[in-house]
């Protein structure tokens, strides 16, 4: 009964598609839980250390955590858009007192070796990361091949289109006062990141693009047409820009 149950939930997984946002909040807010738990009653000595892995596209940076003693099932732990962290340790060291031998991959290790970010504050990563995140997002729900990975190509550029903001965000909000920030960290950004774009600073050699239009859903589409190909009168800049 029990097997026939597995296979069924098993069959059930595979016929899905994709997780819905609903589905995926759940599975979120449940992860974030389990980190607040309390320590794990008799929980096992463990040993950790900093492994690197070969792979056949360059080495991998891990964390390796395991029971002092014995053999022990395996986890792998992907880590989410914020990579290798502190956090992500924690998590690998509590799985490993329950008696499991945990492996954390940093899935960045092809561009950066970790830690990606130096803070697990998300509010203070959150602009430098959020066009890397978004892009990231796009690929895999809106992608031809649905795919996160697809999205890191655009790590640098990406990285460095946050700092273009966020740094003079920062800047101009300590040295002008709390009123300036939004409106010049924007404008200043968008004009590093323009100049850069232009000159192919950091921007992938490979371009992603939507699918074919004849293969998009029926919901990405409303009834309204617009062919961006047509002639439009040039708006002036001074006019886009004017309130």
């Amino acid at each position: 009964m029990c097997d026939d149950q597995t296979v069924a939930g098993d069959n059930e997984y595979l016929r899905m598609k994709n997780l819905t946002r609903r589905q995926f909040g759940v599975l979120s807010a449940g992860a974030g839980l389990s980190m607040l738990l309390p320590r794990t009653a008799n929980a096992q000595e463990v040993s950790e250390s900093e492994i690197d892995v070969t792979t056949p596209d360059g080495v991998a940076d891990c964390y390796f955590v395991h029971p002092s003693s014995g053999a022990h099932p395996g986890v792998l732990i992907w880590p989410d858009a914020f990579g290798l962290r502190p956090a992500k340790r924690q998590m690998a060291r509590r799985l490993a007192a329950s008696g499991y031998s945990v492996l954390v991959v940093n899935q960045y290790y092809r561009t950066q070796r970790a830690p990606i970010v130096e803070t697990t504050n998300f509010a203070e990563a959150r602009g430098t990361l959020m066009p890397l995140i978004m892009i990231m997002m796009m690929t895999r729900f809106f992608g031809a091949n649905r795919s996160w990975s697809e999205g890191l190509a655009i790590l640098p550029f990406a990285i460095f289109g946050g700092l273009a903001f966020t740094v003079p965000y920062y800047l101009t909000g300590v040295f002008l006062g709390p009123e300036f920030p939004t409106i010049l960290g924007a404008l200043i950004g968008m004009a590093i990141v323009t100049f850069a774009a232009k000159r192919g600073f950091l921007v992938p050699k490979k371009i992603w693009d939507f699918p074919a239009v004849a293969i998009w859903p029926a919901n990405w589409t409303g009834k309204l047409r617009i062919d961006i190909r047509g002639k439009s009168d040039a708006m002036p800049l001074w006019r886009a820009w004017t309130p």
